[in-house]
């Protein structure tokens, strides 16, 4: 079992948006066992954790939306038929405030092996 920590730390602009991502191999079965943010309470930003990210012509899928800071409460799985080692799991950080750059930081831990 292989185990991916997606991060992000950052100070993004206004009306821009950080990421990270990671394509999991063919077959893999990928256990989502933590996602959270954290995002001042003052702050209009968004994260968001999505399979199939900047993938192109398929829709990408949301898994979870946190605004301002949170965790997500449970683990997701993508079924290694789902997983073709092409398609990303990525996190997107949103910076929705009209006038300044912002600091936020997001985090995902997955567990991923072939089943």
């Amino acid at each position: 079992m292989s185990v991916t920590t997606l991060k992000i730390a950052a100070e993004i602009a206004v009306g821009s948006d950080s990421t990270a991502s990671f394509t999991p191999a063919a077959g893999e079965e990928v256990a989502i066992k933590t996602f959270f943010a954290e995002i001042p309470d003052s702050i209009d930003m968004t994260a968001k954790l999505i399979w199939k990210f900047e993938h192109g012509s398929e829709a990408e899928e949301v898994i979870w939306i946190i605004r301002r800071s949170g965790a997500m409460p449970f683990e997701h799985i993508i079924e290694g038929s789902n997983v073709d080692g092409i398609r990303k799991l990525g996190i997107l950080i949103e910076n929705n405030e009209a006038t300044s750059p912002q600091g936020a930081a997001g985090c995902s831990t997955v567990w991923h092996e072939v089943k």
